[in-house]
């Protein structure tokens, strides 16, 4: 049995990767998007 947990208010979805992250991990200023340090 899988537990889904729901987003935090202080996450947020990469639009590339698809995976949640904190938002202290978020890059801004991508096109109005939201991507991960990862991604970018």
């Amino acid at each position: 049995m899988t537990v889904v947990v729901p987003m935090r208010a202080d996450e947020f979805r990469c639009s590339r990767c698809f995976l949640v992250y904190h938002r202290s991990q978020r890059v801004c200023g991508h096109e109005e998007q939201d991507i991960c340090r990862e991604c970018a």
